[in-house]
């Protein structure tokens, strides 16, 4: 027992061993696992140096000696490689996406912590230790590398935060939302009582609300977020863990409220205990052996009377009158008896400032609010240099405190004092007034004391009384230490003991009944489970016995079936050769042939889009129904395809809408072959890095131009009108190109609008140069153009074939049936339905009938771009004036105030590539196109910038995309021809440079250029 005897313990204690259990428990189970993961090993690596990081904790808060206060090292120690784990378990979670970078930041981590720590510990070794009162336990005298490290804590937590929202954005599946839910959790676990303990660390709540605080929000954070992992994780785990942790949570969360409410009463206790004390000895009763000193003073006369003991130098006599003026006794009356003139201007200050808050209700607990954080702060600077830092801490202070705070540092220049001396000599002259009845921890030569004050109104007299500090922690002791044995039980049994219990009783069951399914699937009907105990797993056992009688008499009946099969099958041949026959009849008619081309339709019309960003749907009626056999089907020449592909290392939606010409066969024939063609382009650019490097412009003219060229084949028998898009899934941008297919339709804000082309191809497959044909030829350098738009979020774009339009919507005698002609009916039942497709073609059936095959493809924007800040448009115009007046140095800085990355990257690649820096320009522009594809401005940008690199290939490759969207820009097609020109294109320079001279012929460069390769290139 000599040993408990020198441990104080503590509610802190008893807390941080809670969070310590916690953490540990949770390390050790995942560290266990078989077969784990790098994700969930260095979770587990996380939760061991956070559960050592609080067992140091113990330390302080159960040893009172100086020396605990070491135990920072430890805590400095382990911090950040808990957190710099967590990071890791989040880049790692459920695979790692990126190593080189993840193993980058665990290197790069561990060193800046390395850094921390050796500073830490160099710096605190020469600085000593304090006694901190609000958390009863030593500590290092190093504020300021604390405040550092506490800087680098911050940052750890945010970085662990943004890595769990910047891989929920990048990757798919459930894990995303893990992700997510993981980094939140770490936030609000590990931000919120760091924000607490900042504030206790002030004053400004109390330790035991911090310490409260950090055992809840750390014991259901981490089951959470254990509880999320288990059940995401690709790691083999059992559902023994979850109940383990289920009640190893519940139970000690009860611990630490039960402790907190009983040490606080006892706490409570301690106070009204001490004080009957102190007035029996008044009363002359004997004195007890722990109080070191009770002496009183009488607001008459001034006079100090000591009752028993003497008390210690620091607690002086004026903090009694404070205490009465604070229970109301004339500031007049108590100026007279206060010693020291520094003391009664001190005095002066605090009753100006309370009397100017006349108004505001509990006075003097406004006063205690303000200047005991300002104490606090004054009591926490490091000792080196505190002249300085407290000056500069007073000097921040503002109205009435600054007065108060101005006599605080005149009493600092007048005296001689350093460091630790100067530092308690400016707490010391920092007096507050106490209130009657409250707890103080004066201090001399190191040792700690606890007294109270009370003023007692009827003998006008204020009483002190002093108590050994060890005293009241020995007091305090015996409570904790019960809960401390008793939690340490209770984790003996939950660890131990429960785990034997839920095997015998649950899971040894469900194994016994897991073998007998076992068993059944590999053949053995006669399998039987044994009911031990008569609960849910007992009739889940029963019941299965109950299944396999039943399946052993169907078994049984269908052998006895099996012998009468044959018999049966005689009777029945007869009706099946008839039926054979018909069948046989029915493949030689013409539905037959429906049937089959509808087979070979439908799976090319997919819809293989699935996003979370966008919602994709068909609609498609084909004009020709048919029945054959006992199947409804249906058959025509409108297509929809919907899927994703990648270029560029971009995500796109490529979405094709397409009616081919002819009735019946004839345009499912034309379906057929466009549906093929397009998925095997679709499948090539999949395959090919070749095909998924090029630009979406490039990629769209020469899927279009490979479809033209194969439809041309048919002569101009089979013609097909085309709707050809894709979509940047990141920013909403659309490319797209229309051939002689109707407009697609917006719904934006509710009001709807044609979305209309540049230039209007003709349909797939028309033959050039013919009398019957007399359309411009499509070549492979013919003039193309991209169309681009901007999706916005909540937008909804309609595209469809003409199906949509040719309504029967009357008849007349004289001309027959009378067809719509006006498009905008579709237009404006779009805006009626909200382009919902069902209800869409409900209002065009009731407005006329449907004369053609009807294809609509519906387009529901659902992304959030990134937002620009408040601030980004005067930043930018102020920029755009420093661009102007070729200011580039101040330009560049405007642009790294710019929040939105996509206009911030489009504004550095424009100075820099002005300055000459082009692979930096180069670098800033294609971050800005991956964020908004739509800025063309900065395609010609970097034609010139791979130009002047010599980079000709990418050059020309920019410049053949800029083309698409600026087909008459002259000074792109001299690019082209150039680039060219050097790359040994001379057909292709040449018509470049004669399309620009057809623009503008007074271009002298196009002329040298055509020199240039009629000389051979001299």
């Amino acid at each position: 027992m000599e040993i408990w005897s020198q441990l104080y313990f503590n509610f802190f204690f008893v807390g941080s061993f809670i969070v310590f259990s916690v953490c540990a428990a949770f390390a050790v189970f995942l560290l266990r696992l078989k077969n784990k993961s790098s994700a969930t090993r260095h979770f587990g690596i996380a939760l061991a140096f956070l559960a050592v990081f609080n067992a140091a904790y113990l330390i302080p808060y159960s040893i009172y000696h100086p020396l605990a206060a070491y135990h920072r090292w430890i805590t400095v120690g382990t911090i950040l490689p808990a957190l710099l784990h967590f990071s890791q378990f989040l880049l790692r979670f459920p695979d790692c996406d990126h190593p080189r970078f993840t193993r980058f930041m665990l290197w790069a981590q561990w060193l800046i912590h390395i850094g921390i720590c050796s500073a830490f510990i160099f710096i605190s070794s020469q600085t000593g230790t304090f006694f901190n009162v609000q958390g009863h336990y030593f500590d290092l005298d190093a504020d300021a590398i604390s405040t550092i490290q506490s800087g680098f804590i911050l940052a750890y937590i945010m970085f662990s935060v943004f890595i769990g929202i910047w891989r929920c954005v990048i990757r798919r599946g459930v894990q995303r939302w893990a992700l997510l839910a993981q980094a939140l959790i770490l936030f609000f676990v590990m931000m919120i009582p760091a924000v607490l303990n900042s504030l206790s660390r002030d004053g400004r709540v109390s330790r035991e609300l911090f310490q409260n605080a950090y055992a809840i929000f750390l014991v259901i954070g981490l089951f959470i977020m254990v509880v999320v992992f288990l059940n995401t994780t690709p790691d083999r785990t059992s559902f023994m863990s979850k109940i383990i942790g289920i009640s190893l949570a519940t139970f000690l969360l009860i611990m630490q409220v039960l402790s907190y409410r009983t040490l606080s009463r006892r706490d409570a206790d301690f106070d009204t205990l001490k004080k009957e004390e102190a007035g029996r000895v008044l009363l002359g009763g004997k004195a007890p052996a722990d109080l070191v000193w009770l002496r009183s003073v009488n607001l008459k006369t001034g006079q100090l009377k000591t009752h028993n003991g003497a008390a210690p130098l620091a607690t002086d006599a004026n903090l009694l009158f404070f205490t009465a003026w604070r229970e109301g006794v004339g500031a007049p009356e108590i100026s007279k008896h206060l010693t020291g003139a520094g003391t009664k201007i001190w005095f002066t200050y605090l009753n100006q400032w309370v009397a100017a808050k006349q108004s505001q209700g509990d006075r003097f607990a406004l006063l205690e609010e303000k200047f005991s954080v300002l104490k606090h702060r004054l009591s926490r600077l490091t000792p080196q240099n505190f002249r300085q830092r407290a000056d500069a801490l007073l000097a921040k202070q503002e109205g009435a405190e600054q007065d108060a705070a101005d006599f605080i540092r005149q009493e600092m220049r007048s005296s001689r004092l350093e460091a630790k001396e100067l530092r308690q000599n400016v707490t010391e002259k920092f007096v507050l007034p106490l209130k009657s009845g409250s707890r103080a921890y004066p201090e001399k030569n190191g040792q700690q004391f606890v007294s109270f004050r009370w003023y007692d109104a009827a003998s006008g007299s204020v009483l002190e009384a002093g108590y050994s500090y060890l005293q009241y922690r020995a007091y305090i002791r015996d409570a904790a230490l019960d809960f401390f044995l008793l939690t340490l039980g209770g984790l003996f049994l939950l660890l131990t003991v429960f785990p034997v219990f839920f095997y015998l009783a649950l899971v040894d069951p469900l194994k016994a009944l897991l073998t007998g399914v076992s068993r059944v699937n590999e053949g053995n009907l006669e399998s039987e489970v044994k009911v031990v105990v008569e609960d849910e797993i007992g009739t889940l056992a029963r019941s299965f016995n109950n299944m396999m009688v039943s399946i052993r008499e169907a078994r049984q009946k269908l052998q006895e079936y099996a012998v009468e099969l044959e018999a049966k099958v005689r009777e029945r041949t007869q009706s099946l050769e008839q039926t054979l026959g018909q069948v046989q009849e029915l493949k030689k008619q013409q539905d037959g042939d429906y049937f089959l081309t509808s087979l070979m339709l439908n799976p090319l019309g997919s819809n293989n889009a699935a996003s979370e960003l966008y919602q994709i749907e068909f609609l498609v009626k084909q004009k020709k129904q048919f029945d054959f056999k006992h199947w409804h089907a249906e058959i025509g020449g409108d297509i929809c395809v919907a899927d994703h592909i990648r270029l560029r290392d971009e995500d796109y939606i490529v979405v094709l809408n397409a009616d081919a010409m002819g009735k019946s066969m004839q345009g499912a024939g034309g379906a057929v072959v466009l549906g093929s063609a397009f998925h095997a382009l679709l499948d090539r650019c999949r395959l090919s890095r070749t095909e998924s490097h090029r630009y979406p412009e490039t990629w769209i003219r020469d899927a279009f131009v490979e479809l033209h060229k194969i439809f041309a084949v048919f002569d101009g028998s089979m013609l097909v009108s085309v709707f050809l898009g894709l979509i940047h899934e990141k920013s909403g941008a659309m490319f797209y190109t229309n051939a002689e297919h109707p407009w697609p339709v917006l719904l934006r804000n509710g009001h709807a609008e044609f979305l209309k082309t540049t230039i209007f191809f003709r349909k797939l497959g028309i033959i050039p140069g013919t009398g019957k044909y007399p359309w411009k030829e499509l070549r492979d350098d013919s003039l193309f153009l991209v169309d681009t738009f901007q999706l916005k979020p909540a937008d909804v774009l309609l595209i469809g074939s003409d199906g949509r339009d040719d309504l029967l919507i009357g008849s007349a005698a004289d001309k027959g049936r009378i067809i719509n002609e006006d498009e905008n009916i579709f237009r404006a039942m779009t805006e009626k339905t909200g382009g919902n497709l069902r209800e869409l073609f409900s209002e065009l059936g009731k407005a006329g009938e449907f004369t053609d095959d009807l294809s609509l493809i519906r387009v529901a924007a659902n992304f959030t771009p990134e937002q620009a800040a408040a601030t980004d448009a005067s930043t930018l115009a102020e920029l755009s004036s420093a661009y102007r007046r070729k200011d580039f140095a101040r330009a560049l800085q405007l642009a790294d105030n710019v929040v939105h990355s996509g206009e911030r990257s489009a504004a550095r690649a424009r100075i820099l590539f002005r300055q000459g820096n082009m692979a930096a320009a180069l670098s800033e522009a294609a971050h800005a196109l991956a964020v908004n594809p739509l800025k063309t401005d900065l395609i010609y940008l970097q034609v010139r910038a791979y130009k002047k690199l010599r980079n000709y290939e990418e050059a020309h490759a920019c410049a053949e995309r800029y083309r698409l969207r600026r087909p008459t820009h002259t000074g792109n097609l001299l690019q082209l021809s150039h680039l060219s020109a050097l790359l040994k294109l001379d057909r292709d320079a040449r018509t470049y440079a004669e399309e620009a001279l057809r623009l503008d012929s007074s271009l002298q460069a196009a002329e040298r250029i055509l020199e240039f390769i009629a000389t051979g290139h001299k």
